[in-house]
Formats: C-alpha cells, sequence, structure tokens
C-alpha cells in the first residue's frame, strides 16, 4: 500500500526488481515518484501535461513513465569527463539523444 509523506501526498510503493535485475542495477527496488510530464502531437501541436511517474534507475540512469498512454523514456547521465569532451570538441550540437527500439526491461542482465 502506498504512504503519504509530510506533505500528505501520497508515496509510490518501489518497483521490486528480480535478483537478476537487481544484480546488473547494484539494487532490489527502484524508487518512484509522482510527476507530470509533457506530451504534444508532432511539430509540438496540442501540448499538454500528462500524468506520470519519474524512476529512478541507480545514481546513472532515470526515467519518466506517462501512465495514461503507457509510453516511457530513459535517461543516462555522461560522466563529467564525456560531457567536458563532448561540448569542447562541438559545443551543445554535438550532444545527441539514442533511442531503442524496445526499452530495457527489468530482468535485462
Amino acid at each position: 500500500k502506498n504512504k503519504k509523506n509530510s506533505q500528505g501526498d501520497e508515496q509510490l510503493n518501489p518497483i521490486m526488481l528480480t535478483d537478476k535485475a537487481a544484480t546488473k542495477w547494484g539494487t532490489s527496488q527502484l524508487p518512484r515518484y509522482h510527476g507530470l510530464g509533457r506530451v504534444a502531437e508532432e511539430d509540438f501541436q496540442n501540448s499538454q501535461w500528462m500524468e506520470g511517474q519519474l524512476i529512478i534507475i541507480g545514481e546513472e540512469y532515470f526515467s519518466f513513465a506517462w501512465v495514461p498512454i503507457e509510453h516511457q523514456i530513459f535517461f543516462g547521465r555522461p560522466s563529467p569527463e564525456l560531457a567536458l569532451k563532448m561540448l569542447r570538441d562541438g559545443g551543445i550540437s554535438s550532444l545527441k539523444t539514442q533511442s531503442w527500439d524496445a526499452p530495457p526491461s527489468q530482468d535485462d542482465g
């Protein structure tokens, strides 16, 4: 059952990982928090805020899941050295996104 924090907001229970996933990520559970994420159609038409969850995946990754549309994106934090190198070598335009055909699963090991 979810609990309430000191401000009276409902806290989400963490996501419990399988043993295989826990070994890979170094933790047996992933904290998650209520949030709002922006969604829009092509060319940022009909933009709106939608309920979702911020999921913390260790110190290097996090994810945001839009619950109503069952869509999730993953983010990785570059090392400080890589971020500085990318900025030195190509400026902000060198920071590119990576996409996957399918998100990693809790059982990926």
